[in-house]
C-alpha cells in the first residue's frame, strides 16, 4: 500500500464515522441523499497578521462531500436537517485525495 492508499484509507474512516445525512440540491438534483461533514475553520481577518496581533478572527462554514455520492456545483445548496436544518449553499471546492472536495460555502 502506498503512501496516497493510506490516506484515503483514513479520510474514508473520519468521513464514515464524522458524516451526517444531509442532501444536495442543483440544476440536476433536488435532494440528493448524501452523507457530509460541516467543517469549520478559524481565519483571521485583517491585513497584518503576527503572533502578537490581537486582530479578529472568523469562523468559516465549510462542507467536505464524497464525489462518489454528487459532483458539487457553484450555487448548489447542502442541508443538513440535523444540525438544525443547516443550509448552505457552494461557492467552489477543491478535492482532496480522491474522492472527497472541501466546498467552500456562504450560508
Amino acid at each position: 500500500m502506498n503512501w496516497a492508499q493510506i490516506k484515503q484509507k483514513a479520510r474514508d474512516a473520519v468521513h464514515g464515522t464524522f458524516s451526517v445525512p444531509g442532501f444536495y440540491t442543483d440544476s440536476g438534483n433536488t435532494d440528493l441523499p448524501i452523507s457530509v461533514r460541516l467543517h469549520r475553520k478559524s481565519a483571521y481577518i485583517g491585513d497584518d497578521y503576527d503572533e502578537f496581533s490581537p486582530g479578529l478572527f472568523s469562523e468559516i462554514n465549510r462542507v467536505i462531500v464524497d464525489l462518489r455520492e454528487v459532483t458539487p456545483q457553484r450555487g448548489g445548496v447542502v442541508r443538513i436537517p440535523d444540525f438544525e436544518d443547516v443550509e448552505v449553499t457552494i461557492e467552489n471546492y477543491r478535492t482532496q485525495g480522491e474522492y472527497y472536495a472541501l466546498c467552500e460555502v456562504r450560508t
